[in-house]
């Protein structure tokens, strides 16, 4: 076996740890995979970034003898990477972000991945009909050789370019799985708390409406006090910024059918 000083490190730029962190830049999350495959050679999803510098773990890196993925998202700077399998759906993607055309860009087998450094906030990981953003969580192999043969090729050697998340642009009628995620996972503890909005039969026809979960949802989106003196409720109007009576609520508080469930918030 060679010795530390026989180790392909920094001083040879042609070794693919090099190439790599030449590209991608530092502090990004680099894991060796079982060559030919995406299987991770060590574990790394506990591993803290510091314990992929030793020389040890930098050599099976620099060796060739490894592929090499990198553990995407925050562990790695905010590097996020898409990836398309269909060359049409690269093309429509790059068609509507032309500056992302000279980004990082490589491929495995088929398509290509596309290689962005995200500022600031980003969705989880997903994947849809067109294309799989990864993120935290996620490895993407950067170098090395394919399950089905072919190694990894450059099609973009540059930097990841640096966006926002927001400035990313998707073709019309593309599914954007984080499009109303917030809404979605609101409702959902809703239900959770105070349960479905909807009472339903054996047969699931709807024949009531749970009144606490509407309260609640109503409180949630809404500025609301209850003054037991009055029996009224106030509304805070952020256009004007006064409290204002909220008759619709009073009147069913006082109507003998009334039967409101105040939430506390």
């Amino acid at each position: 076996m060679s010795s530390l000083k026989e180790l392909p490190m920094a001083d040879n730029q042609s070794n693919p740890l090099c190439q790599v962190t030449k590209l991608l830049g530092d502090g990004v999350f680099l894991v060796p995979c079982i060559q030919g495959t995406k299987m991770p050679a060590v574990t790394y999803t506990q591993r803290p970034f510091e314990a992929t510098q030793t020389p040890a773990y930098r050599f099976a890196l620099a060796s060739g003898e490894f592929n090499i993925a990198v553990y995407l998202g925050q562990m790695s700077g905010g590097l996020c990477a898409l990836d398309f399998d269909r060359d049409e759906d690269l093309a429509a993607f790059l068609a509507v972000n032309p500056a992302l055309a000279t980004t990082t860009r490589s491929r495995g087998s088929r398509g290509g991945m596309v290689w962005l450094r995200v500022t600031g906030d980003f969705p989880a990981s997903c994947t849809t009909k067109h294309f799989e953003w990864r993120a935290n969580g996620r490895l993407s192999t950067i170098f090395g050789r394919h399950p089905k043969g072919m190694d990894y090729t450059m099609l973009v050697e540059a930097a990841p370019v640096a966006v926002t998340f927001a400035e990313i642009q998707w073709p019309d009628g593309w599914d954007l799985p984080w499009v109303g995620a917030a809404g979605r996972d609101a409702a959902e503890a809703l239900a959770r708390e105070y349960g479905q909005p909807f009472y339903t039969n054996k047969d699931g026809k709807v024949n009531g409406i749970n009144e606490r979960y509407w309260a609640a949802l109503y409180a949630r989106e809404n500025r609301v006090l209850f003054d037991p003196d009055e029996r009224n409720f106030y509304r805070y109007a952020a256009e004007t910024g006064l409290w204002e009576a909220d008759t619709f609520h009073s009147q069913a508080m006082r109507s003998p059918a009334g039967n409101f469930a105040v939430v506390a918030t």
